[in-house]
């Protein structure tokens, strides 16, 4: 529960959880949790309140709809038997939509048996900018791409080595994957999912972002150290970069005011927006952890 931090739900799953990401199914205000582990499935989540009226996030509807994605009350109940991956169809009832179900209802990718490795929805998921598409990454280098109104494959992408690094823009034209081949691919999500970029660069990737809500810059972090700035709106050429850390990137993240940028070494460094779309790579705030940097990320409210 984020308003005390209580723990209201835990999973556990068979094999080592790989990847998280909370979508929102388009038309709808229902929240999603999918969790992609080792074991090659990922498991998408709808919570069941029990009819609590939650205080942030409601939705009125039958008994199974999603009333909110977390409760005041700290319960957080999930009806497996209620599960439904589109509306009015149990997931029992849809084998010939390329989904396979287990008793968690465990969504698997199609043509593949290898360990999931990343996951990411379209959008941010709010009521207002709802996630029209899913895409999830196995250890195969094979991209899969489903539509989040029936939970069907849209899209499905070969890329030579595990594509790690997962993230669209704004407004979900573009879906950019950072490649342990050391390439940065661009998918064109209006142009029947082709290969707009391929940037490559000299060691693999470790991170990838966009920038705010007009998508201007991709940030691209690599193993090496460097961290680099593309430009969406010119084909994805070079804007610049950051290269005096020789530290592997670990975790980026934009808010509208300030980039954050995480490393091995248990550095943060922390830049104005509007300087680096100025190409001007000052850092405004240099923080230091005990230990390497495995996320950063920026709340409402000026929270990091």
């Amino acid at each position: 529960d984020s308003q005390n931090y209580s723990v209201v739900h835990q999973l556990s799953r068979p094999r080592n959880i790989t990847s998280v990401a909370w979508g929102q199914r388009m038309g709808a205000v229902q929240r999603f949790l999918a969790i992609g582990d080792e074991d090659a499935k990922v498991v998408i989540l709808k919570p069941e309140l029990d009819g609590i009226n939650a205080g942030v996030s409601s939705v009125n509807g039958d008994d199974n709809s999603a009333t909110s994605y977390f409760s005041n009350r700290g319960d957080w109940v999930m009806k497996e038997n209620l599960f439904q991956i589109a509306d009015g169809t149990a997931a029992e009832d849809i084998a010939d939509t390329s989904i396979e179900t287990s008793e968690s209802q465990a969504l698997v990718a199609p043509g593949t048996e290898e360990p999931i490795v990343s996951v990411a929805f379209s959008s941010r998921g709010s009521k207002y900018n709802p996630s029209s598409f899913f895409a999830t990454s196995s250890e195969d280098g094979l991209v899969v791409v489903r539509s989040c109104a029936d939970w069907k494959v849209v899209a499905e992408i070969q890329f030579p080595e595990p594509v790690r690094h997962m993230q669209f823009s704004s407004g979900s034209q573009y879906l950019a994957l950072g490649c342990d081949d050391a390439n940065i691919y661009v998918s064109d999500t209006t142009s029947n999912w082709d290969l707009v970029a391929k940037i490559e660069f000299t060691a693999a990737i470790s991170s990838v972002c966009f920038s705010g809500k007009n998508s201007e810059r991709l940030a691209v972090g690599s193993v090496d150290g460097t961290l680099a700035f593309l430009l969406p709106q010119n084909g994805f050429d070079f804007a610049g970069e950051i290269e005096e850390y020789d530290s592997p990137v670990t975790s980026v993240d934009w808010s509208s005011e300030n980039l954050a940028v995480g490393r091995e070494d248990g550095t943060v460094a922390v830049y104005d927006s509007a300087h680096v779309m100025d190409d001007i790579f000052e850092s405004v705030a240099d923080l230091q952890r005990g230990a390497p940097v495995s996320a950063v990320s920026f709340g409402v409210s000026t929270r990091f």
